[in-house]
């Protein structure tokens, strides 16, 4: 919805900017630590490896697992609302760069009601939302049981699709969701070897 009058890139640039900014000062408001320069230059390395990039869906794909990867070995504030703040305000800012080098803005662009409430809602699930509970859960478990979401997520999205818009799923649709879910269980199921 948010891309039939805002362009993508720069509604994404919104999206992580906003999100970032309140998560960020949310945190500083409940006493977390800035983070220090060093800090700042692995958030932002984070910020740029992990946004769901446009151009090139394998590459945003490597970039997202090399993020994934990367999460655990870097030198990143105490506070997960504070990484996860900076890394959204570092993506959102790349973001908004990248849509004004491409020419998406100037002029800002007429954002229809529709438009401002998909983006209202990227903000606060997408990212507020699932984006710091996925960097809480870096920390916790394994890069393998969080990236399982991935294998989920397009099926949520089927399903939400045919409740909401009454969009078709085939018997083929439903082979290929029962495969990703059965697969994804044998997965998390998976003993990992001791370290």
């Amino acid at each position: 919805m948010a891309v039939e009058t805002v362009p993508p890139l720069f509604a994404a640039g919104v999206r992580f900017s906003i999100a970032g900014t309140i998560l960020y000062l949310w945190a500083r408001t409940r006493g977390a630590d800035g983070p220090s320069g060093p800090q700042w230059r692995s958030l932002t390395i984070l910020g740029v490896l992990m946004f769901l990039a446009c151009l090139v869906v394998v590459a945003s794909q490597v970039a997202w697992s090399v993020g994934t990867v990367l999460t655990p070995t870097m030198t990143l504030p105490r506070s997960n609302l504070i990484s996860a703040g900076g890394q959204m305000m570092a993506r959102g800012a790349m973001l908004l760069a990248c849509s004004v080098a491409l020419g998406e803005v100037p002029p800002l662009p007429h954002i229809s009601p529709e438009a401002a409430a998909a983006i209202a809602y990227l903000i606060v699930a997408g990212s507020l939302i699932a984006f710091t509970a996925y960097e809480w859960l870096l920390t916790q478990v394994s890069a393998t049981k969080v990236t399982s979401c991935a294998y989920v997520n397009p099926v949520v999205a089927l399903i939400l699709g045919h409740e909401l818009d009454g969009e078709a799923i085939g018997v083929r649709t439903i082979v290929g969701c029962t495969l990703v879910l059965t697969s994804t269980i044998a997965l998390l199921r998976r003993r990992e070897p001791s370290r």
